[in-house]
């Protein structure tokens, strides 16, 4: 067996976007918005907008590829027809794959509003929100989106969505409850010395709540990362098998196009119950 140049280029971006991804969903898990965790969501948005971004790529180069006599664009037809923002990227995957009739169950309408959110807030953060407290400090602010901020509300969101409301009105009752005890006089309403993304005091209660809140939801947010990415994947694996097939079958063949599937496994197989207790995803 020879292996291309082209096998080695593909292989070394899959590895690559793998890692991003890997690091991206693993920094999520840790993340929380007391003391210094809040880095852990912005290693996360950095890793997940590459690796979103370098996935996607590869399925617009190899689907360019298998129509195109196994020749892949230039640098000019992928910048040009393969555009760098994430939403329109994920729009053109998405066309791909109803094109290899895929569609079905695999990609994400607007009711499924919680997928549209990530993919919004990892769109905006790869423009210009991750510059947004340099921009903002130096008053030439490109977004007036707060990624902290934007990912907030996807986590109250995944709140509401995946925690029955009877489980919340426990919750509350019992947060309350204990908060009552340990702060005497309804001293938990008392203001404490953080602030809200949008600078607004929290009390005790609110920062209590926030923590729950997120602790809560970010298994769940996670998954719906690893939601995108399967999608994502299920295309580039389809690719992949009728790429192969065009491939001569003898002993002494090259070899041109990676088997993704191999190196993405652990995204492909992974269930929801075992992504939700999952902490890394090497």
């Amino acid at each position: 067996m020879i292996y291309s140049t082209t096998f080695s280029l593909l292989l070394n971006e899959s590895l690559l976007a793998k890692s991003a991804i890997s690091d991206g969903l693993r920094t999520l898990k840790q993340a929380g918005f007391d003391d210094v965790y809040p880095g852990k969501f912005y290693s996360s948005f950095f890793h997940l907008s590459i690796g979103l971004e370098r996935l996607m790529k590869l399925v617009y180069v190899t689907e360019y590829m298998l129509c195109n006599e196994m020749k892949p664009p230039n640098n000019d037809i992928l910048k040009n027809k393969f555009s760098h923002k994430l939403k329109d990227q994920y729009q053109t995957i998405k066309s791909i794959g109803e094109k290899y009739n895929l569609a079905d169950g695999s990609f994400f309408g607007e009711d499924d509003y919680i997928h549209e959110m990530i993919i919004h807030h990892l769109h905006e953060f790869a423009l210009s929100a991750r510059y947004y407290n340099l921009d903002t400090l130096t008053n030439s602010k490109k977004s007036d989106e707060n990624p902290l901020s934007s990912w907030y509300q996807i986590i109250c969101e995944t709140y509401l969505k995946e925690i029955s409301e009877s489980r919340r009105t426990k919750i509350c009752a019992t947060t309350y409850q204990r908060l009552d005890k340990e702060f005497i006089n309804g001293s938990n309403g008392f203001y404490t010395g953080q602030m809200d993304f949008d600078g607004h005091p929290l009390t005790i209660a609110d920062v209590e709540f926030r923590r729950i809140y997120t602790e809560l939801a970010l298994p769940h947010t996670a998954w719906y990362c690893l939601e995108i990415i399967q999608s994502i994947l299920k295309v580039l694996d389809e690719i992949q098998r009728k790429l192969q097939e065009k491939e001569p079958s003898t002993e002494k063949r090259v070899m041109n196009i990676p088997y993704f599937n191999e190196i993405f496994t652990t995204f492909i197989f992974l269930h929801r119950s075992d992504a939700l207790k999952r902490k890394t995803f090497d």
